[in-house]
């Protein structure tokens, strides 16, 4: 998939959406997230960028959104 087919993606749905870098078994960095993402959120890809969910998300949904990863 070219980086043009997964923006379009990305930004053509109503679901959020966001792309991660994967470090580690137990950790991972967002790279990019959708508007709905940044709509529900508040939150802005900028200020995303590097930072994992239990940086930015209540602990619950950080807990959730890791535990899916594997």
């Amino acid at each position: 998939m070219s980086t043009t087919d997964l923006e379009i993606l990305l930004n053509n749905t109503y679901d959020a959406m966001f792309l991660i870098d994967v470090e580690n078994e137990n950790t991972f960095q967002f790279k990019t997230v959708n508007e709905q993402f940044k709509y529900l959120t508040g939150l802005t890809t900028a200020g995303l960028q590097g930072g994992t969910p239990h940086d930015f998300l209540d602990k619950d949904t950080a807990d959730f959104i890791t535990s899916k990863l594997y």
